[in-house]
């Protein structure tokens, strides 16, 4: 049987998607909410969408790899003795890849999700807990207005606010008390 070598175009291709495959990989690089969480447990875990996106992409370039490799294979006649092209052989490879990252990126979607659901209930770090401001009540201090009749007995309608504050102090002199 004639063993016929890859093509270095094709080697180096091949090099590229399986240093890919290791370097974005969400199995290695996702890190996993606990299982069962103590309440108020602080929960160290990755939300993000990085490392699926990452592998879905791989699964893209892989994918078409092998879409382009397996058509340049079925243009080409196989050998006389039956073994498959180099184009076949580095194809089947790259579809090989891209499963693995199609896989890997599924991996990572569902441990983001169980992150990100842990988190929304309260069992990983505290979030904090944001206040409205409070609203004073009509006619007092603080208090929105359109005119000074609208604020109370001592206060005034600013004009450029237009809320409700202490009349100026007079000029000059002490304030009134």
């Amino acid at each position: 049987m004639k063993t016929v070598p890859l093509a270095r175009p094709v080697r180096s291709a091949l090099a590229a998607m399986l240093a890919l495959e290791l370097a974005a990989c969400s199995v290695v690089g996702m890190k996993r909410a606990p299982s069962s969480p103590d309440s108020g447990e602080v929960i160290d875990c990755t939300s993000s969408w990085t490392l699926p996106l990452a592998d879905m992409g791989g699964a893209v370039i892989t994918g078409s790899a092998a879409v382009l490799l397996l058509s340049q294979a079925s243009s080409e006649d196989n050998d006389p003795d039956g073994s498959p092209t180099p184009y076949r052989v580095a194809g089947w490879s790259s579809l090989g890849l891209a499963v693995l990252f199609i896989a890997s990126g599924a991996y990572g979607t569902v441990q983001r999700a169980r992150c990100q659901n842990a988190q929304e209930q309260g069992i990983g770090p505290a979030r904090p807990q944001w206040k409205e401001e409070a609203t004073p009540p009509p006619g007092s201090l603080g208090a929105s207005c359109q005119a000074d009749e609208e604020c109370g007995d001592d206060l005034v309608c600013d004009e450029p606010m237009k809320t409700c504050v202490p009349p100026p102090a007079p000029a000059g002199g002490d304030p009134a008390p």
